[in-house]
């Protein structure tokens, strides 16, 4: 049997950021999310009851908008993945 993927992913092109982040984040500037001059705008699709692996970005900004279902969230002030 094959382990559950946890989804997948769509990116973005990074001309279209604006017109996506009209539609999911109104009144949002993404100039103003701009580190070091790039954005990466990207769709997740997460398979229920999967959960995606523990993150940490350095100089990386992001934003998050559920579109359907329920979603659970861990951080951590010291970007170490706790229980």
């Amino acid at each position: 049997m094959r382990p559950v993927q946890w989804g997948g992913f769509f990116v973005i092109d990074e001309e279209q950021a604006q017109q996506f982040a009209n539609v999911y984040f109104e009144g949002l500037n993404v100039d103003d999310l701009k580190i070091s001059g790039k954005l990466s705008p990207k769709i997740l699709i997460v398979a229920p009851n999967t959960r995606l692996s523990w993150q940490y970005h350095h100089r990386r900004a992001e934003i998050w908008r559920v579109v359907n279902g329920t979603v659970g969230v861990i951080t951590s002030d010291t970007d170490e993945q706790g229980k």
